[in-house]
């Protein structure tokens, strides 16, 4: 599977583009997305972590899966990655503390991560809450953890994250932490066909 992420309007054209001159490439997932950034020198909200929660280490594998596949099972996307290579992925990406989870009672409740780290700026993604653990504030209080362990950890002054317009809930979560909308997003995955 590949995927480009980029501005909206630029990313939609350059994916019409790349259809029209590879028609072995099928579209798997195109979606307009609002695109949130968020100042992590403005951000000290210690006051909203109420649950527990660490980096995820090689341990953490199996469980963090099972989340995994749920929230891509539940955000309509597809993974053509085999275990051992999406075992490989999580390990590089958890050595890197890169994935953050919410824990009760010893079990993972909840996962999130710094995807991408350029510069001074970290992308956060793949936020998923089991479904009744969901409007607790666990999203929040995991996201404020991963926020401020990037901020400490990792240099990043500036936090960006994108979500469907229809996610209301996140939406909420997103805008009560202080990320602020700053434009739309494209989303797109294709893979290969011979």
């Amino acid at each position: 599977m590949t995927r480009d992420i980029a501005a909206w309007e630029v990313a939609k054209q350059i994916f019409e583009f790349t259809k029209s001159k590879f028609p072995n490439l099928k579209e798997t997932f195109c979606e307009k997305e609002i695109l949130y950034s968020l100042d992590l020198d403005l951000f000290d909200q210690k006051n909203l972590i109420q649950y527990e929660a660490r980096l995820l280490k090689e341990k953490d594998f199996e469980v963090w899966n099972n989340l995994h596949t749920s929230f891509l099972n539940e955000a309509g996307l597809t993974s053509n990655e085999d275990i051992i290579a999406r075992r490989n992925r999580f390990n590089k990406q958890a050595s890197q503390g890169c994935w953050m989870g919410s824990y009760i009672n010893n079990e993972l409740i909840a996962i999130a991560a710094i995807g991408a780290h350029v510069n001074n700026t970290g992308q956060i993604g793949s936020v998923y809450t089991i479904p009744n653990m969901r409007n607790k504030g666990v999203s929040k209080s995991l996201m404020s953890q991963l926020l401020l362990h990037g901020k400490t950890n990792k240099n990043i002054h500036k936090a960006v994250l994108f979500s469907r317009p229809h996610n209301s809930a996140a939406i909420k979560v997103y805008e009560s932490l202080g990320f602020k909308r700053i434009g739309s997003f494209g989303l797109f995955f294709w893979q290969y066909e011979k």
